[in-house]
C-alpha cells in the first residue's frame, strides 16, 4: 500500500526522536481514564489476594514495590513531557502571567 503525499510530508516534518514521540504518546495515555482504571484494578487484585500469601509482610512488599517502580517511571515521564511543553507552563510564561496580574491589581488599586 502506497502512502499519500500528505502522510509522507507529515512523516518528514516530524523531526522528533522516537523517544520524544514515545513520551508524548505515553503522556496522553496516562492522563486518561483507562490508565486510572488499570491502576485501580491492580490495587483491587492485590487486596483480594490476601489469602494467597502466607506472610502479610510479603503481601505488603509486593504493592509497595509495584507502586514505587510505577511512580518513579511516571514521574520521570511526566517531568520529561512537561519540559518539552506538554505540561505546565514554563518559567517565562508564569512570570509573564504574574506580571500581567500585578498590572491589573496595580491599576485597580491606583484608581
Amino acid at each position: 500500500m502506497e502512502r499519500s503525499e500528505a502522510a509522507k510530508t507529515r512523516r518528514r516534518g516530524d523531526r522528533r526522536s522516537p523517544f520524544d514521540r514515545f513520551v508524548q504518546t505515553a503522556h496522553r495515555g496516562v492522563s486518561r481514564t483507562p490508565f486510572f482504571v488499570v491502576c485501580a484494578c491492580i490495587v483491587a487484585t492485590w487486596l483480594v489476594s490476601v489469602p494467597l500469601w502466607e506472610d502479610l509482610k510479603e503481601w505488603q512488599t509486593v504493592i509497595h514495590t509495584v507502586a514505587s517502580v510505577l511512580t518513579l517511571l511516571l514521574v520521570a515521564l511526566l517531568e520529561n513531557a512537561s519540559r518539552r511543553g506538554g505540561g505546565r507552563p514554563g518559567k517565562a510564561q508564569r512570570h509573564r502571567r504574574g506580571a500581567g496580574r500585578a498590572d491589573e491589581f496595580g491599576s485597580a488599586s491606583g484608581s
